[in-house]
C-alpha cells in the first residue's frame, strides 16, 4: 500500500487537479505510471530509451514512491541540489502542507528519479521513509496516513503548477554529482565568514542565501533565535544576490528589523534586534 499505491494515489489526486483547471498551463506535464521499478528500474528506463516526447524537452521530474507513512509531520525531499534554486521553490510550496522537509544530499539510484537524473534532467523525490514493514505483505491499506498523503498530494500539485506556469524551469546542476551525506556534514559544520557572532557560509545550490553554521552566544544575531542549519533568504525587505551582498545589508542594518528564513522547508521572519552603539554599550 505504501509502496506504492500512495505514490499512484497521488499522482492520480495531482493529475485530477491539473484536469479541474480550466486552462492548461504553459507547459505540458506528461504524467506517467511505471512498472518493473523492483526489477532494475524497467519501466523508467524503458521510457527514457523510448520517449513518447522528445527528452530534449523534458525539463523535469517529479518521481512520488513512498508517501503514505508521515511520521511526526516531516518529510525527505531529495534531489533539491539538481537544479539551483530548487530547495526555495519546494520550500515556498510547502505552505501549503505546512509539513517539516529534510533535504538529503544523497542521491540513491533505488527509484524512477534516477534514469531522468542520468539524463541531465533535475528531479525531486517526496519520501515519507522507511518502516517495518517495508516489502512485507503488512504494507496494508490500514496503515495509510490518508490526511498525511492529502497534504503532500497538495503540495507537489503546488509545486508542479509553478514550475508549468513560471518563465523558466531551474536548469541542472551537474555538481550535485559530487555531493552526498559526507560533503553534507562537512558543509553544514565549516564555516566561511563570521559577522556579528554568526559564521555562515554561501551554497552554490541556492546562491540567494547563506546557511548559518554557528552563533555566539549574546551578539545580536543570536538574539533573533537564528539556530545551524537555517537559511536566510532577507535582511528587512530586502533579498541579495550573493553572501557579500547579505554582509552589505547586514552592516547597513542598524536599526531594528526582521530576517526571512527558511527552516526545515517552512519560511518565516525573525525579530533582528537594534545594533548597539558603542554608547549605548
Amino acid at each position: 500500500a505504501d509502496d506504492n499505491a500512495s505514490g499512484v494515489s497521488a499522482l492520480l489526486e495531482v493529475a485530477s487537479a491539473f484536469s479541474e483547471l480550466g486552462v492548461a498551463p504553459r507547459r505540458s506535464v506528461v504524467f506517467a505510471l511505471w512498472d518493473g521499478e523492483e526489477k532494475d528500474l524497467l519501466g523508467s528506463k524503458h521510457w527514457i530509451s523510448s520517449p513518447t516526447v522528445p527528452l530534449r524537452q523534458v525539463k523535469f521530474a517529479l518521481n512520488i514512491d513512498m508517501v503514505g507513512r508521515l511520521q511526526n509531520e516531516r518529510i525527505e525531499i531529495g534531489g533539491v541540489r539538481t537544479a539551483p534554486g530548487l530547495r526555495e521553490i519546494v520550500s515556498r510550496h510547502n505552505q501549503v502542507s505546512g509539513l517539516k522537509a529534510d533535504f538529503p544530499w544523497e542521491i540513491p539510484d533505488n527509484s524512477d528519479h534516477y534514469p531522468f537524473y542520468l539524463q541531465d534532467i533535475p528531479f525531486i523525490y517526496p519520501f515519507t521513509g522507511f518502516h517495518d514493514d517495508y516489502h512485507r505483505p503488512s504494507d496494508d491499506a490500514d496503515r495509510i496516513d490518508a490526511r498525511g498523503v492529502q497534504k503532500i498530494s497538495q503540495w507537489m500539485f503546488s509545486f508542479l503548477l509553478d514550475l508549468a506556469e513560471g518563465d523558466s524551469i531551474p536548469s541542472y546542476r551537474a555538481a550535485s554529482r559530487q555531493e552526498g551525506e559526507a560533503q553534507q556534514r562537512y558543509f553544514e559544520q565549516q564555516s566561511e565568514h563570521l559577522d556579528e557572532g554568526l559564521a555562515w557560509r554561501e551554497d552554490s545550490a541556492e546562491p540567494t542565501t547563506i546557511l548559518v553554521v554557528s552563533l555566539q552566544g549574546g551578539s545580536r544575531l543570536h538574539a533573533t533565535g537564528l539556530v545551524p542549519r537555517d537559511r536566510i533568504y532577507a535582511v528587512g525587505d530586502k533579498r541579495f544576490k550573493n553572501g557579500e551582498k547579505f554582509r552589505e545589508l547586514l552592516k547597513q542594518q542598524v536599526e531594528a528589523s526582521t530576517l526571512l528564513i527558511e527552516r526545515d522547508g517552512q519560511f518565516f521572519s525573525l525579530e533582528l534586534p537594534a545594533r548597539l552603539t558603542p554608547e549605548a554599550k
